[in-house]
């Protein structure tokens, strides 16, 4: 049978009544109500357990974060900006005084598209990447292109197969490569296939040209002229490699140009000085006869 007295034992063992359950429940709720005239204890740990509360509290921080920003206060200054990356071409000072106008700027409002554009802008610039970092700094990290062919005398094809403005004759150690302006990604691949293959036999590409209908034509150790047409110009460089060593490569210094445009063979071109050397030597030899 339910009982509404607890009991509990005093210090001598006997036993005593206490207090109805409700009597002492009234009693406790009593004491915690909160008097006429004071305050109640706000506890940070009580909003977060309340989702509620929480939910409202962020509300009403972000509209307040945000009716400042449209009325352009700045509620936290930038006041350093950090430039990140390894520059061979890049002018590390004009990156400075481009970034210079974003210094005093909001930390929170900061236009990062107006500054990946602005230092974008350079022709060697590969990629910009902008960071915040509380709570009042910029890191910019800068990727700057990798040149690796002359595309014509003003421009230079990248690393990543991109045609950019560009002092080219200041990059003469770089191989040629030209050819339609919306194919690079191909004339890339197909010029590092080449030397690939060649590799083996000491020679290098110095340049490769396709022209509008497809026609290739080569440079080989910065001498050797070698046209093969716009067919089948696979099965041509693998009989170039079969003749190269023993036909051309001892007398390649005296050959104008190799021509591979013809459906059962190729024909060498001499230069004028080589010529003119055999006749001299036929001439004499006629002469002893």
């Amino acid at each position: 049978m339910f009982n509404p007295f607890r009991f509990r034992r005093d210090t001598k063992g006997n036993s005593r009544s206490a207090e109805p359950i409700k009597k002492k429940a009234k009693k406790k709720m009593q004491a915690s109500k909160t008097q006429p005239g004071q305050s109640m204890d706000f506890s940070w740990l009580r909003v977060f357990k309340q989702p509620k509360l929480l939910s409202a509290l962020t509300l009403v921080i972000a509209v307040s974060t945000i009716s400042i920003m449209l009325h352009g206060k700045v509620i936290l200054p930038i006041e350093r900006i950090k430039i990140l990356g390894e520059f061979k071409q890049l002018d590390s000072e004009l990156i400075e005084q481009q970034l210079s106008i974003y210094l005093g700027q909001d930390f929170f409002s900061v236009d990062i598209k107006s500054i990946q554009q602005l230092i974008g802008q350079q022709p060697w610039v590969q990629t910009v990447s902008i960071k915040r970092i509380w709570p009042n700094q910029l890191q910019v990290k800068v990727r700057e292109k990798k040149a690796f062919a002359r595309w014509n005398d003003d421009q230079l094809l990248s690393t990543q197969a991109e045609i950019f403005n560009a002092k080219s004759s200041e990059f003469s150690g770089l191989p040629t490569i030209n050819g339609y302006s919306g194919e690079t990604d191909k004339l890339l691949r197909n010029y590092l296939n080449l030397q690939h293959q060649l590799e083996a036999l000491d020679i290098v590409v110095t340049e490769f040209k396709e022209d509008s209908k497809g026609a290739l034509s080569l440079l080989l150790n910065e001498t050797l002229k070698v046209n093969l047409g716009s067919e089948q110009s696979e099965m041509k460089i693998q009989q170039l490699m079969a003749v190269y060593p023993k036909q051309i490569k001892p007398k390649a210094q005296q050959i104008k140009y190799i021509d591979f445009r013809y459906s059962n063979g190729f024909a060498i071109s001499w230069k004028d000085e080589y010529l003119k050397q055999q006749n001299e030597l036929m001439q004499r030899g006629n002469s002893n006869v």
